[in-house]
């Protein structure tokens, strides 16, 4: 049985009721350097969306951390779609539950295409990319879901 303690401590207890103790706080070192300029986990990045803590499962100091310490290189082609980690967040989000994939990418693509993927679009333009008929050979979509 696993039980946490104090100061990343873990204790274990053996099957024969011995207890051992294992210091994980070692394992942080190599963190960080990744993690010493992240900004304070109350900072809002947008309204209602803290940073966090990247100890924390799911917030954004959590996926920055994950996408710090994979070991990637430039030619690697696991499942990259964008080009940036800003235009992969976005095709995630675009190909969120219920759109189907293909609309998603279409999205993706346009926004892209319409050099919408920045920090500096108006709510207003990128709204009006997605809410523009998607017609392809297979289907015609009248908009994205969320438009």
């Amino acid at each position: 049985m696993r039980r946490y303690g104090d100061n990343q401590l873990t204790m274990f207890e053996t099957e024969n009721e011995q207890t051992a103790e294992l210091d994980e706080s070692a394992l942080w070192d190599d963190m960080k350097s990744f993690i010493a300029d992240f900004p304070d986990a109350q900072t809002e990045l947008l309204p209602g969306l803290k940073w966090g803590t990247c100890y924390q499962l799911y917030t954004p100091a959590f996926w920055k951390l994950q996408y710090l310490m994979y070991p990637f290189t430039e030619d690697s082609s696991a499942h990259k779609i964008g080009t940036t980690l800003i235009e992969e967040i976005v095709q995630c989000i675009l190909g969120g539950y219920g759109i189907p994939s293909e609309m998603g990418t279409m999205a993706f693509n346009r926004l892209r295409e319409q050099k919408l993927i920045t920090g500096d679009v108006a709510f207003e333009r990128i709204y009006e990319a997605l809410k523009t008929p998607f017609i392809t050979d297979k289907w015609a979509s009248g908009k994205i879901p969320i438009c």
